[in-house]
């Protein structure tokens, strides 16, 4: 939560690059993390690796995915569509489509024998 203790490097570097389902939580919270450029340069550059490494790295991992949208993950991306840097939108963008898809093709049958022309 908001009062954790603040990351030795070396959790800082594991929750970065090797990340435990725990550790999504400070996933969600930095990316819906609030950087306008003019004061927050530094948080700004952090949230930019973070959704990059994210997009690289994790995203493959449905386990880490699924934990990163309970945790909040799906409207910290959403945030980020808005974001003023143009790669971290589209990553945000891209995340969103791969994290929505699966649960977008639950639909009715009824949907989906109407829009069946769309799938051929």
């Amino acid at each position: 939560g908001a009062a954790a203790e603040p990351l030795t490097l070396e959790d800082a570097q594991r929750v970065i690059f090797f990340p435990r389902l725990s550790d999504m939580q400070y996933y969600a919270d930095a990316l819906a993390k609030h950087t306008p450029t003019a004061t927050n340069r530094r948080e700004q550059l952090m949230k930019i690796k973070m959704v990059s490494v994210f997009y690289t790295l994790h995203r493959r991992d449905g386990a880490l995915v699924d934990r990163f949208m309970h945790c909040g993950g799906l409207q910290s991306l959403v945030e980020l569509v808005a974001d003023e840097n143009p790669v971290v939108q589209s990553e945000a963008v891209e995340l969103l489509i791969e994290m929505l898809t699966p649960h977008m093709q639950l639909g009715s049958v009824a949907a989906s024998a109407r829009q069946s022309h769309l799938h051929q």
